[in-house]
């Protein structure tokens, strides 16, 4: 189990047939945002698409290298932020 905005002996107090209920509720958001997280790597950002300014990708840019340039200016996003705004939804 990922952490949890429940402590151990909070989950222990609810009803056995509740704590099923919210670890296949746990489950299947997590397995989401894997696939989501997975599909996030295929995307590339470009000034088409993101607010990367015009000359941050140049057409003879090697593949892979946007997410670089995401890195360096703070932009990446990690699976704790998507965690986080999952948290959310």
């Amino acid at each position: 189990m990922s952490s949890l905005p429940i402590t151990p002996e909070q989950l222990a107090a609810l009803p056995s047939e509740f704590q099923a209920i919210l670890q296949a509720v746990i489950d299947h958001y997590e397995q989401r945002i894997a696939r989501l997280e997975e599909e996030l790597k295929g995307f590339r950002k470009t000034p088409q698409n993101s607010s990367l300014p015009p000359g941050s990708v140049h057409p003879g840019q090697a593949e892979g290298s946007a997410n670089r340039v995401e890195e360096e200016a703070g932009w990446a996003v990690g699976a704790s932020e998507v965690r986080a705004a999952a948290h959310f939804y």
